[in-house]
């Protein structure tokens, strides 16, 4: 359990769109414009 909550602590030192920029550096693309819960995803990422 201390293991994943120093994660959580982790990750929050980063917002959506950091992680979103890291991954799109990388190459990854995200087409989905939703998120699960239907509302607009602010990390839509579409390099193409």
């Amino acid at each position: 359990d201390a293991l994943w909550a120093q994660i959580g602590k982790v990750l929050d030192l980063f917002t959506p769109e950091e992680c979103a920029n890291y991954f799109a550096s990388c190459g990854y693309v995200n087409k989905q414009t939703k998120n699960a819960l239907g509302r607009e995803d602010p990390c839509g990422l579409d390099l193409d």
